[in-house]
């Protein structure tokens, strides 16, 4: 069991019924959402960083399941009995799992740029080892659209490179053993997944499948977007999820 620390969180003006919980993924924090759906001031936001990341204390989570189990028991500490959790990448995959395990906790969905399965280029893994700074290179040239703006480009490739090596690491192994493709099915909750046409890490046909295979899924994709869809397109993509969390309410 990790040893746990507070988690920090941002949390936006708005109101709505159910608060819409941002999950980042592998070496991520809050930052990596972007700014006007972190601030939204229609909707109650809180962007989390995972234990062990950003400013959360504590040891980060071994297992998506152990990130999963953390998410439940902020819901607890912040009195949250029913919400609607978005997750980017290894988020979504913490997300799949809160649906299937904790599905009564949750109003709604938003998978982002994520899949049933998560294998992670053995590339990566090896790579950074010997060569992080290049590779952390290599995974923000794979991780946007051609058509990026630099400073995009440039924030992203910053907050990368603070991110604490073991636990990208270890985000990373968790990823790389995530695997819901004989339970997604299973899922109940109400959900929208959102992909970008050109992501190479998780691409098209993963967020293809998790809507075909979770029951009444909708389907958002972005062309010219990759796998930080949410950054590169934020107005459109914050814009689908405001109409889908007011479509729950």
């Amino acid at each position: 069991m990790p040893k746990r620390g507070p988690i920090f969180f941002t949390e936006s003006k708005g109101v709505s019924k159910y608060p819409l919980a941002l999950i980042h993924g592998a070496g991520g924090t809050h930052m990596s959402w972007p700014r006007q759906l972190r601030h939204h001031a229609e909707m109650r936001v809180l962007a989390v960083d995972l234990p062990g990341h950003g400013q959360s204390g504590g040891e980060s989570c071994g297992s998506v399941a152990e990130f999963a189990a953390a998410i439940a028991r902020w819901f607890d500490e912040l009195k949250i009995d029913k919400a609607v959790v978005a997750g980017h990448s290894m988020g979504g995959a913490i997300a799949q799992l809160f649906a299937l395990e904790y599905a009564d906790r949750l109003a709604g969905m938003v998978l982002v740029g994520t899949g049933a399965r998560l294998k992670v280029n053995p590339r990566i893994v090896e790579r950074l080892k010997v060569d992080r700074e290049g590779t952390l290179n290599l995974i923000i040239e794979w991780c946007f659209g051609a058509g990026t703006p630099a400073v995009i480009l440039d924030e992203a490739r910053k907050r990368l490179l603070q991110a604490n090596p073991e636990v990208l690491a270890s985000d990373y192994a968790a990823c790389n053993v995530f695997d819901v493709r004989d339970r997604v099915s299973q899922i109940k909750t109400p959900t929208l997944v959102i992909g970008g046409a050109d992501d190479k890490m998780t691409p098209e046909k993963y967020s293809r499948y998790l809507a075909e295979q979770i029951p009444g899924a909708q389907l958002r994709l972005f062309p010219g977007a990759g796998h930080m869809v949410m950054l590169e397109q934020a107005d459109e993509v914050t814009e689908a999820m405001r109409k889908f969390v007011a479509g729950l309410e």
